[in-house]
């Protein structure tokens, strides 16, 4: 019995048959003088054809059940291959080429293997990445209105080691924090979707816990978003990682601005004295009290 082969070409939107016994049987004229690989019972042959002839009519099929997944697809910031075999009922070498051809044509983004989405949005997608992870560091101070500098990257703070992506011509790094500090974030609504992202309070502290920002800028951020940040909020994330050199520097920091909170954390404050700044030279008058040497 003869097998019969078929095959989409989107860029001249017709669809190529040929019957297969030995010979090819024309079965309309449009020679089409590409070798192609066709599609036999929805699995790849790799029988190639100098000589496949045309139906020179639009694949209407194909082209609705393109435009249904793409919307089935936009109900998922990130989806992978199973997601789409699911959808169209077919193999993997089928449901592989199909992804390989809507991102040819742009309409399906690789965030990297086996994970893909119809959106271009890098804060979309990067919390949901690697499990566990969220968005924090300047990328969180920035979505919190706690500062005015526009990071060029996305910081992701997860318990896994994962190597930085760029996506969109953005780049998504990844920051490995110990399950201990892992906490302090939230869902919150981005376009249709949530995301995975520190609260205000824990985005400071993971940017001076991972020295992603200068202490002395973190500093400003306080001082100047003391409506924003609760800070009883975050002296309970202080005494919960229970870090003492972070605890000795904000205990400064709280004093700056009237607030004394010395008998709450004076366990922490042991008889080594460290720069208030980690990123400046350690130079300046010592602070007894915290035990800092104030070098900003």
């Amino acid at each position: 019995m003869n097998s019969i082969y078929f095959y989409f070409n989107s860029s001249k939107n017709c669809l190529a048959v040929a019957i297969f016994s030995h010979i090819l049987i024309p079965l309309k004229s449009g020679l089409l003088p590409d070798m192609f690989i066709l599609i036999k019972n929805d699995n790849f042959s790799l029988s190639i054809f100098r000589k496949i002839y045309i139906v020179s009519q639009p694949c209407a099929l194909t082209m609705v059940n393109a435009i249904e997944l793409l919307e089935h697809l936009k109900k998922y910031p990130v989806f992978d291959t199973t997601v789409v075999r699911d959808k169209v009922n077919k193999g993997s070498e089928y449901t592989n080429l199909l992804i390989h051809r809507l991102r040819k044509r742009g309409l399906v983004q690789q965030i990297e293997r086996d994970k893909y989405t119809v959106f271009k949005d890098p804060f979309l997608i990067a919390s949901r990445i690697v499990w566990p992870s969220y968005i924090s560091c300047w990328s969180a101070l920035k979505h919190h209105s706690l500062t005015e500098q526009v990071p060029h990257s996305v910081t992701v703070v997860t318990t896994a080691s994962k190597k930085a992506i760029t996506f969109c011509n953005t780049k998504i790094r990844f920051i490995k924090l110990s399950p201990k500090a892992f906490f302090g974030y939230e869902k919150v609504k981005h376009g249709d979707f949530e995301i995975f992202i520190a609260d205000a309070e824990k985005s400071v502290i993971d940017s001076a816990l991972l020295r992603e920002a200068s202490f002395s800028e973190l500093k400003e951020i306080i001082l100047n978003n003391r409506g924003k940040i609760r800070i009883n909020m975050l002296i309970g994330y202080l005494k919960r990682i229970g870090n003492k050199s972070l605890i000795k520097r904000f205990g400064y920091v709280f004093e700056a601005f009237g607030k004394d909170y010395f008998s709450r954390l004076k366990k922490f404050v042991d008889a080594t004295y460290i720069p208030l700044d980690y990123s400046k030279k350690v130079s300046g008058s010592k602070n007894e009290k915290w035990r800092l040497i104030v070098n900003a």
